[in-house]
């Protein structure tokens, strides 16, 4: 016979099954929050939207910061699919809220960074989300960009559904 104590054992815990599309949440959203607080951070209100990766950041001390957005490459105002590119941008950003995640470095006097929307959209990925920009791959090995890029390409979005898109970074050697 076997003592009292082995024959009442503790109730187990009972676990919850949590589907694979929260675990991918959870681990982008705490990834985004370290990476996010390891980071300066900027905030302020989007103005002169250039094209569809630069605009400026107008601070709450009226400061005027020019910004490059990190990760993607948008059709140039004169290449074709440009404008539209722009004025997708513009859409989002003009005059909006928004909070720049600042990266290492500059480029030509413009800060990089991740823009994210007051209401929560992230700039940089909704641009290559929409065909709208390039995953910029030369300088980012940022796996969401370029899922996001090949899925708009999949679906022929935006600038892929033109016949033969040119990637900025090519239209700009052979117009030089």
């Amino acid at each position: 016979m076997l003592p009292q104590e082995i024959k009442s054992s503790p109730k187990l815990p009972k676990f919850r099954l949590i589907s694979m599309g929260k675990i991918i949440y959870y681990i982008f959203f705490f990834f985004f929050v370290y990476t996010a607080k390891s980071q300066a951070v900027l905030q302020g209100t989007a103005t002169n939207v250039y094209d569809g990766d630069t605009f400026t950041l107008v601070t709450s001390g009226d400061e005027k910061i020019k910004i490059r957005v990190v990760g993607i490459d948008a059709p140039e105002a004169n290449q074709e699919y440009g404008i539209n590119s722009r004025d997708y941008a513009r859409a989002i950003l003009d005059q909006k809220k928004v909070t720049v995640y600042l990266e290492p470095g500059e480029t030509y006097g413009r800060k990089l960074g991740v823009v994210v929307t007051e209401d929560g959209i992230h700039f940089n990925y909704q641009m290559v989300a929409t065909g709208n920009a390039w995953w910029y791959d030369y300088y980012s090995d940022d796996k969401y960009l370029e899922a996001a890029m090949k899925e708009a390409q999949i679906n022929q979005k935006g600038l892929w559904s033109k016949s033969n898109p040119i990637a900025p970074w090519e239209w700009r050697k052979l117009n030089k």
